[in-house]
């Protein structure tokens, strides 16, 4: 997939810069399979999209930012991380290069979305590059989720804990993939031993 136009322009964005307060420390740095959550979805993102892929930091710096570098993927570094995950998102997208013509927004929490569900988002976007394309599940949709660039500037106006949802819910061009599985993040250990 990756290399290939449309997709070639496309970015993945992972969010890991919340505390993790429920989880009680750094959850992308917590293993399941002998490898840290944000190692599985690095590890997806780069097969999908290779270096394109950006990680957004923020709390626990110090012990995630170096597992992040050897993973090989870019970093921004949110430094408003406490207000929420809409200040991630606009992290993220503001570090994205010009030419970028869209981002598929992941949490590094939902373990369970595959490489083959991601791959699935991205050739929806890539039959209609203006369209965003999100995951429907739960009777909800959200991310993750493709933004095309037309987006760019509403998502780098997102403050707090407004996350993409607000974007999503005033766009007219909305194509969604069913993906129930991203129902399923982590927020408790609990919830990894499961």
């Amino acid at each position: 997939m990756a290399g290939t136009h449309p997709i070639s322009a496309l970015y993945v964005i992972i969010l890991a810069a919340g505390a993790g307060q429920r989880f009680g420390g750094p959850k992308p740095l917590a293993e399941s399979n002998n490898q840290t959550l944000l190692a599985h979805a690095v590890g997806k993102a780069q097969q999908l999209v290779g270096e394109r892929t950006l990680v957004v930091l923020g709390a626990h710096l110090d012990a995630v930012a170096q597992p992040a570098i050897t993973l090989q993927s870019g970093i921004a570094i949110n430094n408003d991380w406490h207000e929420g995950s809409g200040s991630s998102i606009a992290t993220g997208v503001a570090a994205l290069p010009t030419h970028c013509a869209a981002v598929l927004i992941l949490h590094a929490d939902q373990l369970h979305v595959s490489l083959e569900q991601l791959g699935q988002l991205a050739d929806c976007w890539s039959s209609q590059t203006r369209s965003i394309v999100a995951s429907r599940y739960a009777d909800t949709v959200g991310v993750p989720v493709i933004f095309p660039s037309r987006c760019f500037g509403a998502l780098t106006a997102l403050t707090g804990d407004r996350g993409a949802r607000n974007v999503l819910r005033r766009d007219a061009d909305v194509l969604t993939v069913a993906l129930p599985e991203a129902a399923r993040d982590i927020d408790t250990p609990a919830d990894l031993n499961r």
